[in-house]
């Protein structure tokens, strides 16, 4: 009997809030049949003749009584019924409700697991709110089972279910415990659009009486101001008939401090130098941050020291430089921390220092004293315990015999001719990021630059084209006046700033190559190809900065030495240098992190590689790629091809470690550092009435804290005031029917005499 009962509820469950009441009070329907008929069993016939006038005359009415009592009789049911319905909670639109559906009723539950989602306050998360969300929605609908599905997507990946359209069932609801406990945000910036689209595509697929879809996130403002499509993405349910329930996980906004940046001269670093590693700290919040403290872990150990930041203002960013010294060469892990607050997910930063016992830099001096190379590399090395630059001074035949990838730039120093066989490596080294430095003297050739080096409407080694004969520059006048050179607002020339700065003045140039005539400055700075670096008292360019692919190049129209100008007895002189060799340094070589959720990309010479390939995670997991063989692009006759593959597993920040293996099976290893997204951090939220502005007042944002919207107790989503109006007019038809089918006396008035 209890199970007739239990399966008659959930058949009602559809229809009812309350299903188990309204069985009993429709049991109460008899009550009215029963008194109808004692009623009729009331009273004995006696038959007499004076009643036999009114026994015909109910014969001929018979039936409109009978008909008149069955219709008291059905309004006296009715009312009942109704009655019974207003206390079960009769559903009035069940189409519009959130759990009580028919039985092919489904509900999709987009949950978002990305990095700012760890908002913690307290002993909770707002990724923990989120999923006793989802815990509350089917424990809602077990009471009602054989009425729902249930789906739920991660914002991370849309495409694979995390659960696929189950039953809503007590078993779902045990199941869903155990794996909801085990389910963790990633640290990846996600995009909110993908997952609601994805949300959108599978619902519509759906053949269900009813499509309700729930995006349980934290509603930060970045995302919507960031992604203006969302409010329309939104709308997209209601034009395809889908409910949408949009639930906060978070109460209110939390302060927070980001690390948003460590970056160093890395391509300069050398064992035992001191290497200035900058952090930059953000306020991501309303109120002023005090007593910062930066840690510096490096290779794992926590260094000694660590670096205070007295404060913060609200929303400002501050950089705070420091340095560290390495002892041995090698790649070497170094982490930055800041101390716990709310989202810790972005208290660190993580770089990857890959450090030389020196810093070779190549410099092909071509005259035969060498004399102008000399005093670059003393500039250079004056102390190689500070510096870690390692000068090699060589003839330009150097550039056709030897390998030039492991120098951090090249100087080319009061250089003639060039043979073929040397200019083409020289190409191939700036243009995967090396750095080339020319610097012209007395052997230079105008004609062999103008007719080799310079190429119109593409890519050259050489910025411009050049007259054919050096010029002298007369010292200044009373008619010229003024320093010989004028620097731009560049990094190079930080040492030559302020009006009253001694070193401009004492820098005096004898010679140099004036550009061709037919070369305009317009021209030079055309779409930016060309900057023009320094000019000289006469309005004549001396020094100029070009790309050349992945390098950079520095040209300067006179001498490196002493020959045409008297900078090198300058002491500006030994720091320009510096700052010139970091400045070019092989670009490659520096190691820029990459954001969480990058993929990593291989693309590995099939020759010299063989098919192997491992990834070692930040938590140590190992994971070994397959890599697939293709045809590399053709540019002769022989076939080249390449090993290719990708690796998505970039989920959290930390140092991923590569190992490649040569065609002898000798290992290789790569080091990449990843940082978290810098889009995360900020965790203003998203108001109602911002909300409202963008997507209209229908749609509302539902607290996690408040869960009473699950339970749709809201009247205007019941029959209640409609059954009220119904039962009112049910019960005057019946007091009037049951008024009119009585019997009354009628009153007689006083006698009159």
């Amino acid at each position: 009997m209890g199970g007739l009962f239990s399966a008659l509820t959930s058949s009602l469950a559809p229809f009812f809030l309350n299903p188990a009441v309204f069985l009993p009070g429709a049991a109460l329907i008899s009550a009215p049949i029963i008194i109808h008929l004692l009623n009729r069993m009331r009273f004995r016939k006696v038959r007499f003749a004076a009643m036999e006038f009114l026994l015909q005359s109910q014969k001929q009415n018979k039936k409109r009584i009978l008909f008149e009592q069955l219709l008291l009789l059905l309004l006296r049911i009715l009312i009942v019924l109704l009655i019974a319905a207003l206390i079960a909670r009769m559903i009035f639109s069940p189409n519009q409700l959130a759990f009580l559906r028919g039985e092919k009723s489904h509900h999709l539950v987009l949950i978002d697991d990305s990095a700012s989602m760890q908002d913690r306050w307290g002993e909770t998360t707002a990724f923990s709110e989120g999923k006793k969300v989802i815990q509350k929605l089917v424990e809602e609908g077990a009471q009602r089972p054989g009425t729902q599905k249930l789906t739920v997507l991660l914002l991370s990946n849309p495409d694979q279910p995390f659960i696929n359209g189950e039953d809503v069932s007590e078993q779902l609801l045990i199941k869903l415990a155990e794996d909801l406990e085990t389910l963790q945000p990633t640290s990846r910036a996600l995009n909110l659009i993908d997952g609601l689209q994805a949300s959108l595509e599978r619902l519509a697929d759906l053949q269900a009486v009813s499509r309700t879809a729930y995006v349980v996130t934290d509603f930060r403002a970045e995302d919507w101001n960031a992604q203006p499509a969302l409010a329309q993405t939104i709308k997209s349910f209601e034009e395809s008939e889908i409910a949408v329930n949009l639930v906060r996980s978070v109460t209110e906004r939390h302060a927070n401090l980001s690390l948003v940046g460590l970056t160093g001269d890395l391509q300069t670093s050398a064992v035992n130098v001191p290497l200035r590693l900058t952090a930059q700290i953000r306020n991501d919040s309303e109120v002023q941050a005090k007593n910062i403290r930066l840690t510096v872990i490096q290779d794992g150990k926590k260094l000694p020291v660590a670096v205070p930041v007295p404060e913060i203002e609200a929303g400002e960013t501050v950089s705070k430089s420091f340095d560290v010294v390495f002892g041995a060469p090698g790649r070497h892990r170094l982490e930055i921390l800041l101390d716990a607050d709310s989202l810790e997910q972005d208290n660190s930063r993580y770089l990857v220092v890959d450090l030389k016992n020196t810093n070779p830099v190549l410099l092909i001096d071509g005259s035969q004293d060498k004399e102008a190379a000399a005093i670059v590399a003393d500039a250079l090395a004056a102390d190689p315990a500070l510096t870690g630059i390692a000068p090699l001074i060589q003839s330009p035949d150097f550039l056709r015999r030897n390998k030039l990838d492991d120098f951090r730039c090249i100087y080319l120093i009061n250089v003639g001719d060039l043979a073929a066989d040397a200019i083409l490596p020289l190409e191939n080294y700036v243009a995967n990021g090396g750095g080339l430095a020319w610097f012209l003297g007395d052997l230079s050739d105008p004609r062999f630059i103008n007719e080799t080096l310079v190429r119109n409407d593409e890519e050259s080694l050489f910025p411009v084209q050049l007259s054919p004969a050096f010029r002298d520059l007369p010292r200044a006048t009373e008619v010229s006046p003024g320093p010989d050179l004028q620097f731009s607002d560049h990094p190079l020339f930080t040492i030559f700033e302020g009006a009253e700065n001694p070193f401009v003045a004492a820098v005096h140039v004898d010679r140099y190559f004036p550009v061709a005539e037919s070369v305009s400055q317009s021209a030079l700075e055309q779409a930016g190809q060309v900057q023009t670096l320094v000019t000289m008292r006469n309005d004549a360019p001396l020094m100029f900065e070009h790309s050349f692919g992945l390098g950079k190049v520095f040209t300067s129209l006179t001498t490196a030495g002493s020959l045409w100008n008297d900078w090198s007895t300058n002491p500006s002189f030994v720091i320009f240098h510096l700052e010139l060799q970091k400045y070019l340094a092989k670009r490659y070589r520096r190691q820029e992190s990459e954001e969480v959720g990058t993929p990593i990309e291989f693309t590995l010479d099939a020759s010299q590689y063989s098919q192997e390939l491992e990834v070692t995670t930040p938590d140590e997991r190992n994971a070994q790629l397959q890599m697939t063989r293709e045809q590399a692009d053709a540019s002769g006759d022989r076939e080249e091809f390449v090993w290719k593959a990708s690796f998505a597993g970039t989920n959290e920040p930390g140092v991923y470690r590569l190992t490649l293996y040569d065609s002898d099976q000798n290992p290789e290893e790569r080091w990449l550092a990843y940082n978290p997204p810098l889009t995360e951090s900020s965790l203003k939220l998203l108001t109602q009435e911002d909300l409202e502005g963008r997507v209209g007042e229908d749609v509302a944002i539902q607290s996690y804290e408040d869960l009473a919207w699950l339970q749709q107790s809201d009247s205007q989503q019941e029959a209640r005031m409609s059954l009220l109006m119904i039962l009112f007019l049910v019960m005057m038809a019946e007091q009037f029917l049951a008024y009119r089918l009585s019997y009354h006396t009628r009153k007689t008035g006083a006698a009159t005499l």
